[in-house]
């Protein structure tokens, strides 16, 4: 199902079901049925062939031990292969584990909440890096359920937020495990999680050849999956506005909603601005500094400059509700919450949230605090020590290299000299440092697809609505870029709210991914109906061939022509076809050992296909030697 279909679906089901929720837990509940029984499914009909021959084995006045064993060994090879398919291994949530001792604040807030909401319990609790809350659950049965709830706190955010604010937060992360809301609701909304975890590790095994039946299975989850994750999506978008609603009752609508904002304008600081500036240090230290979450809260506390703020708090009312995250905008959640400030319908942002006094971190971690904070920053040092190492080394090399072409050519006036420098500009700072040379570039080559890219990507950033002309302009003239250009753009969309470009985006998304898939399938089959046209191959790189097949003195000829392409043509697709002196008997054999030892030889601008006028390869082989021009090669003296 494309991203346009599921949207389209979402929609429907949120039409069709708006009033009738029974109706909708109804339908889920017989979607979720047929999800267990197809899973369950496979183990009966192992089972069910197994005991056929272990009957027919028992069946005559002689038992057949033959037939028996057989049918015990059907039994057990197929529960284990089954049990491969469907036992899928969520690895649980990283993170720093903290106790009820270490934080007795926090676990005497968490255990409130839990008993008047009713909710399930935690069964581990851990600190993180990221500026984030969430529950994650990890099933301990693969398909079939019975998860370990974890609840992660990203360090960032508890130093971002005071502990009220925390406290709704935590009542929105309990209000999903909770039985107020209905027990159907909440396992629903779990279930989801889930079984989405599990299908896209289905996915990545099967893609990996990991996993045995994999068409059957594949078929199996193309057809359930979306179905019933469009329906469980509505419901579990429904959920988040109640877990929202339950969240402002406990800890007031107030405090939930500045918690909304906290979490969009310090998530934007660390990622956009803070770890950015922290990767920065690499190109002159060689190993990651020690005490980083200490660096990272003191500059929490001085927040961002007055633009950076300003754009951001404005991209956070102004973000759309989309169906990539159950989640909906902060807009529609704030308006749920009938918090939605006064004055925004006339433009009038409020201010940017400051730094709390005192800390979510503070408050409920207390005197475990700096510890927490030391191993919290220890642990990501060393998760990150090799990759900080390559970036240094890596810097260390860019930099002799900007030194290089700062030397050879100090004022470079061509755009590919400048292009080598803008990279390695952008790799050692940043985008930003970049700008004027991009300006260059595109001043001497305006179709520069990269540069127009990278320049228009920047804007776009920076909340300058003209780097969308660039990034089409760069789409328009390298279609690799397609995808990475369409997400850009729907970034950019999403945080101004712009529903009809968003779609528009997803659609073409969605017909690219299909050209893709065409396309490959195109360059992958070659047969005697296809079109084939001239090479038109650089003369150069046609006279290189003529040295290479003078070492084969059973090739007579050689024909060049392009298969005619109609998904991205620019993709190149060559049939080589060569004339050969090998007479009767093993012919094709000794053609085919030819055509592969020549394959990787013949460096043509494309993919090749190497192939001799015999057999299958007959009726392509004369196409391709009637197109004009397409002869380049002929040994001396035959004709």
């Amino acid at each position: 199902m494309t991203r346009e279909q599921f949207d389209q679906h979402v929609r429907q089901l949120e039409q069709r079901f708006r009033d009738r929720p029974l109706a909708l837990r109804l339908r889920i509940a017989w979607l979720t049925c047929i999800g267990y029984a197809i899973f369950g499914l496979w183990f009966l009909v192992i089972a069910a062939i197994g005991g056929a021959f272990i009957a027919a084995g028992m069946s005559g006045a002689r038992s057949d031990g033959g037939l028996i064993g057989f049918g015990v060994a059907v039994v057990i090879g197929g529960m284990i292969i089954v049990g491969r398919m469907l036992w899928v291994s969520l690895g649980a949530p990283a993170g720093h584990r903290i106790s009820r001792a270490q934080a007795p604040a926090l676990f005497a807030l968490l255990s409130q909440l839990r008993s008047e909401l009713q909710s399930q319990p935690f069964h581990r609790v851990l600190v993180d890096g990221r500026c984030n809350a969430s529950v994650a659950q990890v099933p301990r049965l693969g398909v079939f359920g019975w998860n370990r709830n974890y609840l992660v706190l990203g360090l960032p955010l508890l130093d971002a937020m005071s502990a009220e604010e925390l406290r709704a937060v935590l009542a929105h992360e309990c209000a999903h495990l909770s039985r107020q809301h209905g027990r159907f609701n909440a396992w629903i909304y779990r279930l989801r999680r889930s079984w989405e975890g599990v299908f896209a590790e289905m996915a990545r095994k099967q893609q990996a050849g990991g996993i045995s039946m994999r068409p059957v299975m594949q078929k199996i989850a193309d057809w359930f999956w979306p179905r019933f994750h469009a329906h469980a999506f509505v419901l579990s978008r429904a959920n988040e506005y109640e877990a929202d609603a339950t969240a402002g009752r406990v800890a007031g609508p107030e405090h939930m909603a500045s918690a909304l904002l906290r979490t969009e304008y310090y998530a934007r600081l660390v990622e956009e601005k803070l770890w950015p500036e922290v990767w920065l240090g690499a190109n002159s230290s060689q190993e990651p500094p020690p005490g980083i979450f200490e660096t990272l809260r003191q500059r929490l506390r001085l927040g961002a400059s007055a633009d950076d703020s300003g754009k951001w708090v404005e991209q956070a009312f102004r973000a759309a509700t989309t169906n990539a995250d159950t989640h909906p905008s902060m807009s529609d959640r704030l308006r749920a919450l009938q918090f939605f400030p006064a004055n925004l319908e006339r433009g009038v942002f409020p201010p940017a949230p400051n730094a709390p006094r005192t800390s979510a971190a503070e408050a409920l971690l207390g005197n475990a605090e700096a510890s927490v904070r030391a191993a919290v920053s220890e642990t990501w040092q060393k998760e990150c020590a090799t990759s900080w190492r390559e970036v240094h080394a890596r810097a260390h090399s860019l930099q002799h290299r900007l030194a290089g072409i700062e030397r050879h050519s100090p004022e470079a006036n061509d755009a590919d000299s400048l292009w080598d420098k803008a990279q390695v500009t952008m790799q050692l700072q940043n985008a930003a440092a970049a700008v004027p040379l991009l300006q260059q570039i595109l001043a001497l080559q305006p179709a520069h697809a990269p540069a127009n890219f990278c320049l228009g990507r920047h804007l776009l950033s920076e909340g300058d609505e003209v780097g969308e002309s660039f990034i089409e302009r760069a789409l328009s003239h390298d279609e690799s870029l397609v995808s990475d250009g369409c997400e850009v753009l729907l970034d950019h969309h999403r945080r101004h709210g712009r529903e009809d470009r968003i779609r528009e985006l997803l659609q073409r998304m969605d017909h690219h991914e299909a050209a893709i898939q065409a396309s490959h399938v195109e360059r992958s089959t070659v047969s005697a109906g296809d079109v084939f046209i001239p090479h038109e191959v650089d003369e150069k790189v046609i006279a290189s061939i003529a040295p290479v097949l003078s070492t084969h003195p059973e090739v007579r000829a050689a024909y060049v022509a392009r298969k005619q392409l109609r998904h991205f043509p620019a993709q190149r697709l060559f049939v080589v076809v060569l004339e050969t002196s090998f007479q009767w008997a093993g012919a094709s054999d000794r053609d085919a050992t030819l055509c592969g030892r020549l394959h990787e030889a013949l460096a043509l601008p494309g993919r090749t296909l190497v192939v001799t006028p015999r057999g299958f390869w007959k009726g392509v082989a004369r196409k391709v030697m009637r197109v004009p021009g397409s002869e380049v090669y002929r040994k001396a003296g035959k004709r």
